[in-house]
């Protein structure tokens, strides 16, 4: 079984260590988390994730998928045919929603939770998805998603920045030891990364509130810039998502 995870700027082809046969070998990079990433690309690389798709080793296996790109999910079901399934917020029981608007929710952010739930006894948990935007969802120990917030990523706060000020210099990611910043490089990267850590912790912190035996899961791209929160104990997984799409799957 191979999973795709398609998201608002990239698509993961991934193959779980426990699903994985003996003829599969397309030079996979092992994350440590039992998963083994086939391919990362961006949208505008679909012909390269068509063609590994269409390669002689993994081309007689089913393929598991989630979108929240509607046009890249529409061209991989017309190219795979019945060998694709995708996973959509319309095949989940209403049950396990606490949503009002199920139409507009992206199914990542349920099977973030879900996968994430699954890794945790069957605890509540709270998931932060940090990557081209942030979402910071909670399920609870019911399995029952209760909603949460989407933000700008960091990406987002680093080009708003650059668009509207280009001659300011560019600065790594990382949160200054020194307050107030003593110079130019501090002043930015406090006021984007700091700014952008800052908001995560204030949702975060409102969720505890009502919640408070959450465990706090991070993933995505940006999850090494959280992991400067110091006052929050972060669990990190960097495929949640296809964590939760294949115990869904499981499920079933």
């Amino acid at each position: 079984m191979l999973y795709i995870d398609i998201g608002n700027s990239f698509i993961k082809i991934a193959s779980h260590v426990d699903d994985i046969i003996d003829d599969l070998a397309p030079n996979p990079a092992s994350n440590g988390d039992n998963w083994v990433t086939q391919l990362r690309a961006r949208h505008d690389q679909i012909d390269d994730v068509i063609s590994l798709l269409n390669t002689e080793m993994v081309k007689m296996m089913p393929v598991l998928a989630c979108s929240v790109v509607e046009n890249i999910s529409e061209l991989l079901q017309k190219k795979l045919g019945k060998r694709i399934r995708f996973v959509q917020v319309s095949d989940l029981p209403a049950e396990v929603l606490n949503y009002d608007t199920p139409h507009t929710l992206g199914i990542d952010r349920f099977l973030a939770c879900f996968g994430a739930r699954s890794l945790s006894a069957g605890g509540t948990v709270l998931v932060i998805d940090a990557g081209t935007a942030t979402t910071i969802d909670l399920m609870d120990s019911k399995g029952v998603f209760q909603g949460g917030v989407i933000t700008a990523g960091l990406g987002i706060f680093e080009d708003g920045l650059r668009s509207h000020a280009p001659a300011l210099p560019e600065v790594e990611r990382e949160i200054p030891s020194v307050w107030p910043p003593k110079n130019t490089t501090q002043a930015l990267q406090w006021g984007i990364a700091g700014t952008y850590t800052d908001i995560v912790k204030a949702h975060v912190e409102r969720f505890k509130k009502d919640w408070p035996d959450a465990q706090i899961w991070v993933t995505g791209g940006d999850a090494p810039t959280l992991a400067q929160i110091r006052s929050l104990q972060l669990h990190y997984h960097p495929n949640l998502v296809l964590e939760g799409l294949r115990n869904w799957n499981k499920s079933q």
